[in-house]
């Protein structure tokens, strides 16, 4: 099964982005603020007591329909995203995990909320109490008691899951509203994580090594995807103190692949940082093998924030 839809019966009014009782004198309707309220339709599928085998590949997804909408008092661009509960318990934060990330919308008006299949197995994962992490370089998988985990990682279940449609516009939070839930008696699932991202910090702290993972920065856990890592190290003052990024290891780049991040351009162009009143300095990142140097650095806890975004970083000797 390359694609689970969620199908829903057309209607007329799903042509409009938004239900609208006046096209005169719209006003906002904020919808219901409890998370256990429904304020939209979307329709259970006829194979919700089958089996559902959930496939580890990219192009598997999982589609909802939207079959009636918020009723927003006015036409609304809406943006449409889910969360899963294998409890059904959704005003327990802890047993809802939100799918809002790598969200297609699609169909008429865009009421096809697409998702892949592996963010409903990193959904059942997470509420599952599973989880990975990066020790030395290797992924490591700890089951619900935080024991390392070595079991089988696919062919999980069947269970018992439940998901719902989550409608917002734009960033305004008090219109975010909820759909009716559908159950999936069985849904086969296999491990899958979403990992926060990371880079390397390497240079004289680490002593040049470039194999050598122990000084990393990591994207935050509600920042998954957004390429901007945060680290914190303890570094000791020196003279010849300095560094640059890697988005991965074994290579400094000689094979003329840009895994560096760093000051400029070239090996050997480097750049003295200099921290303000406030003990904290940012400044522009390139791709390159250009160093910051820290030749006043007194040594102590350094935090560093990298935004591949905007292409800057900052150091600050306290918590950013």
């Amino acid at each position: 099964m390359k694609k689970i839809s969620i199908f829903a019966a057309g209607m007329a009014a799903m042509f409009g982005l938004a239900s609208c009782e006046s096209t005169t004198d719209p006003k906002l309707q904020v919808p219901e603020q409890d998370v256990t309220a429904v304020s939209f339709q979307i329709n259970e599928p006829v194979y919700a007591s089958q089996e559902l085998q959930l496939q580890n590949e990219d192009e598997a997804t999982f589609d909802i329909q939207v079959y009636s909408q918020p009723d927003y008092g006015f036409p609304a661009a809406v943006t449409y995203t889910a969360q899963v509960s294998l409890s059904g318990n959704w005003d327990k934060p802890s047993e809802v995990y939100d799918i809002n990330y790598d969200v297609v919308q699609s169909g008429e008006a865009n009421h096809t909320v697409v998702m892949t299949q592996k963010s409903l197995a990193t959904a059942i994962t997470a509420l599952n109490g599973y989880s990975r992490e990066l020790v030395d370089g290797v992924p490591v998988i700890y089951d619900p008691a935080g024991q390392v985990y070595t079991g089988p990682t696919e062919g999980l279940g069947p269970q018992k899951v439940y998901i719902r449609a989550v409608a917002q516009i734009g960033d305004v939070e008090s219109t975010k509203c909820y759909s009716n839930a559908i159950e999936l008696k069985k849904v086969s699932w296999f491990i899958n994580t979403r990992d926060p991202g990371y880079i390397y910090l390497i240079g004289s702290p680490q002593g040049w090594n470039i194999g050598d993972g122990s000084m990393m920065l990591f994207e935050a856990d509600d920042e998954i995807g957004t390429k901007v890592y945060r680290g914190s190290f303890n570094i000791a003052a020196d003279a010849s103190l300095g560094f640059r990024f890697y988005t991965e290891l074994g290579d400094w780049g000689s094979d003329g692949s840009l895994p560096s991040i760093g000051a400029a351009a070239n090996d050997g162009d480097n750049k003295d940082v200099t921290f303000g009143a406030d003990g904290t300095v940012s400044t522009g990142v390139v791709y390159g093998k250009g160093n910051f140097q820290f030749p006043n650095w007194p040594g102590g806890m350094m935090y560093i924030v990298v935004d591949l975004n905007s292409m800057q970083v900052t150091f600050s000797d306290h918590e950013l």
